[in-house]
């Protein structure tokens, strides 16, 4: 069997007499833990399964529930008073972490990857939205674009006025953190554009708060703006 069939495979988990199936991409997704190393390729010759394709563990099959869905959601949540009172299963909190340290599913390391999770997505959603403004500037031709990055704002210093654009501080510190990293990425998104970032001191920018400054030199190729656009033109 190939690896793309193994790993689209079905398997029946009996945990406790309560059954449930999955794919083996499914708890494979999560080599750390003991169903993901389990039901890892190179272990497949190790497997002895009931009926096929079925796995007994003598475990709490009321608790297995919520192991099961962080494998499928990569979210761990607990159950509330009403929770219990609704489904029946009737689980503890202390149920649940006796079958996360069986199943050897770390759960500092698990809130440390949801942290770091938001973390990113805040992070690309703060460049999306320089992205987006230094695409209206280029749309003007701009010969160069200098913005600033501040607790509360981005300031773009445009000839004869300034554009401030309020922000708020946790995307002053994505920009004080990565501002290397942000200013690679732009460079690879327009392409021949020159990018620089620095750290500012109040004594060296207009401000009285530490800043992160940025300045793009676009790169404006005329022939092709000529070839997209509607004029005609002589050869």
């Amino acid at each position: 069997m190939s690896e793309n069939n193994t790993q689209s495979q079905n398997i029946v988990l009996n945990v406790g007499g309560l059954k449930y199936e999955t794919l083996r991409s499914t708890l494979t997704a999560y080599p750390d833990t003991l169903l993901g190393t389990m039901f890892a390729e190179r272990n497949q010759a190790l497997l002895k399964p009931k009926n096929g394709n079925e796995y007994f563990f003598d475990r709490n099959g009321r608790a297995f529930y919520y192991i099961m869905e962080y494998y499928r959601t990569g979210k761990l949540s607990f159950p509330t008073h009403a929770d219990n009172n609704s489904s029946g299963l009737r689980v503890s909190r202390s149920e649940i972490e006796s079958e996360l340290d069986y199943f050897q599913i770390n759960l500092t390391g698990l809130h440390t990857k949801e942290v770091h999770l938001e973390i990113s997505k805040k992070l690309d959603e703060f460049v999306a939205f320089l992205e987006e403004q230094l695409l209206i500037k280029m749309s003007l031709m701009k010969e160069k674009v200098h913005f600033e990055v501040s607790e509360t704002h981005v300031l773009f210093s445009e000839f004869p006025r300034k554009q401030s654009l309020k922000i708020d501080e946790y995307k002053y510190q994505l920009a004080k953190r990565f501002h290397h990293s942000i200013s690679q990425h732009l460079r690879n998104k327009f392409k021949g554009t020159n990018v620089y970032s620095w750290l500012m001191s109040p004594s060296n920018s207009n401000n009285f708060e530490s800043t992160v400054g940025f300045t793009v030199t676009p790169k404006y190729d005329d022939s092709l703006i000529l070839r997209m656009s509607h004029l005609k033109i002589d050869d």
